[in-house]
């Protein structure tokens, strides 16, 4: 039986290579930041992609993130944005959500929220 924390990783590993797929570099996984941690950031050409990965093991289990996680996303994202400033500084930015379910990528959705910043 596969661990919560390793189920996790095959999960963000799973959409990283679904947003590979699609066109997308990724950036950073697993990004910590004072304010909490962004689970992908992927790129294109034209946008910046933060990414909350919610897997579970049964399809009737979905939840959605609450306003303290989002915010938490949104702080680190901030921070992110801070730090690569000379690099993302003029690039758009959005946030999705990627359900996982089982070993498959179910759905994401983008621009699942926004930040006002």
């Amino acid at each position: 039986m596969i661990s919560s924390y390793n189920y996790g990783i095959h999960a963000e590993n799973e959409v990283i290579t679904h947003y590979k797929n699609r066109g997308y570099e990724l950036v950073k996984h697993r990004y910590k930041t004072p304010h909490g941690e962004i689970d992908i950031i992927m790129k294109n050409a034209e946008v910046v992609v933060f990414i909350e990965v919610k897997a579970r093991t049964n399809p009737k289990h979905h939840e959605f993130l609450t306003e303290r996680q989002i915010k938490r996303c949104c702080n680190a994202a901030l921070h992110f944005i801070g730090d690569s400033a000379e690099e993302y500084g003029e690039v758009n930015f959005r946030f999705d959500l990627a359900i996982v379910i089982g070993k498959t990528v179910a759905e994401t959705i983008e621009s699942a929220w926004v930040c006002d910043y």
